[in-house]
């Protein structure tokens, strides 16, 4: 109120003070709006924000960081940061926070617990808050939800576990050769299989070539040399030899990757140990050579069928003797090399053997290429899975003509043994006869004397 108005040409006035304010209420306008922007843009945050006070109490989250957790805000606001987080990481929460009082910016993980119980893995990244003098006043906070990363970075590390594992098993490894540089890396498995300790040396392609074996160099060269440059496919079988002097047969195989230009920039593949495969199909050979020379020797013919009978593969043998087709003898055609007469006898026995999954053995004639006869003991018998099931049959045909001929001959011999004992019997019963006879006369001639 002003007490002493002024008096200007015989009018009082009242003096009146007027200030711009307009550039004030702008500034408030901008500031609330900026606020309003800020808090959207808080909350609609694909990232958890929270603050804390100097004594580590929530004053503040966001909806994200609220729903991370499944908690409402008021369930959250006033706790403190411990309750919510995983027990075996309290003493890592603890450090931290310690690091924050010492107005120290800090990034680490954390693992937390939800309302539900689950474990929530986190990437928290705080900065300090301080007052005007410098004092610590609390903390901001970006907390990261990094628990679907987590849990696909434990699936690849069990991935990558399993896959070590598996090739500890096969003796596989794998290998990547960036042909430019020159740069050769090995899984550990194949360091195994080379007689190394894994990563025990930085794998170049000539280390690669050193443990190959002399005799097999230059096959395994040509060999990658026809994959880089003339595309050939590079699946080949060769020796290696360990730092003790063992030799060892390994499998390699590649894929070459190339640039626009067709240039080979990157060679991939896997290595594998098959050194006990190769044993075993050598002892195999070797069984199956003496098998075959037995056979040749024993003059048999060794047969397998399917479970019904049927003949569904090849038998050389056969067909060198009858000259039938490998596509005549299959099925039931084989029993046209057998001789007619024989024929109705040999379905029947061998049709049941068959039907009762028992062993067969039946001898017949069966006609040679140049259409004379033989004959044959043929004896077969089931091969059983372990279901019990029939799942091939497994027989021999065995010539034995000249067995027959022999009995043949003995038999013949023996008739005529018989007959010509028939003919000494009747010779000596008609001696005695006659011996007989004459004495009888003899002594009835005495009597008249």
């Amino acid at each position: 109120m002003i007490d002493d108005p002024l008096s200007v040409s015989g009018r009082q006035m009242v003096p009146v003070c007027v200030e711009d304010i307009t550039e004030r209420k702008r500034v408030k306008q901008a500031l609330r709006e900026s606020e309003e922007r800020y808090r959207g843009l808080v909350e609609t945050m694909n990232e958890g924000l929270n603050m804390l006070d100097e004594n580590g109490l929530l004053i503040y989250a966001n909806d994200k960081f609220c729903k991370m957790l499944g908690y409402s805000r008021d369930e959250i606001i006033g706790h403190h940061i411990s309750e919510f987080v995983d027990k075996s990481n309290q003493n890592i929460l603890k450090e931290q926070l310690g690091r924050e009082r010492k107005c120290e910016r800090v990034s680490y993980e954390l693992a937390r617990t939800g309302k539900d119980g689950r474990k929530i893995f986190t990437i928290v990244s705080a900065v300090p808050i301080l007052d005007a003098d410098g004092n610590f006043k609390g903390s901001f906070a970006v907390v990261t939800d990094i628990t679907e990363r987590k849990r696909v970075e434990e699936a690849l590390q069990k991935s990558e576990a399993s896959l070590v594992e598996a090739q500890q098993i096969a003796h596989l490894g794998n290998w990547d050769w960036d042909i430019e540089k020159n740069e050769l890396s090995w899984s550990d498995e194949i360091y195994r299989i080379f007689g190394l300790e894994p990563q025990e040396f930085g794998a170049t392609f000539e280390a690669f070539l050193n443990s190959v074996h002399p005799d097999d160099k230059e096959f395994v060269k040509k060999s990658i040399n026809e994959a880089l440059h003339e595309r050939k496919p590079y699946f080949i079988d060769h020796r290696i030899v360990l730092p003790d002097g063992t030799e060892r047969i390994v499998h390699t195989q590649d894929e070459v990757f190339r640039d626009e230009t067709g240039k080979p920039i990157r060679m991939v593949g896997t290595v594998q140990d098959i050194t006990e495969r190769k044993r075993a199909e050598e002892a195999l050979r070797e069984s199956l050579e003496r098998h075959r020379a037995f056979v040749v020797a024993s003059k048999q013919i060794v047969l397998t069928t399917n479970a019904d009978g049927e003949v569904d593969a090849d038998i050389p043998v056969w067909r060198e003797f009858t000259g039938q087709s490998e596509e005549a003898v299959k099925g039931w055609g084989w029993m046209e090399a057998v001789h007619p007469d024989d024929r109705e006898r040999v379905a029947p026995v061998w049709k049941k053997a068959v039907a009762a999954r028992s062993p067969y053995e039946i001898e017949y004639r069966v006609r040679k290429h140049d259409g004379s006869y033989r004959h044959f003991l043929a004896r077969g018998t089931p091969v059983l899975g372990k279901d019990g099931r029939v799942w091939q049959w497994v027989g021999t045909c065995t010539d034995i003509t000249g067995l027959k001929r022999a009995e043949d001959e003995l038999k013949a011999r023996v008739e005529e043994l018989e007959e010509f004992h028939e003919v000494v019997v009747g010779r000596e019963l008609k001696m005695k006869q006659m011996e007989a006879e004459l004495e009888r006369l003899m002594a009835e001639f005495g009597e008249k004397k």
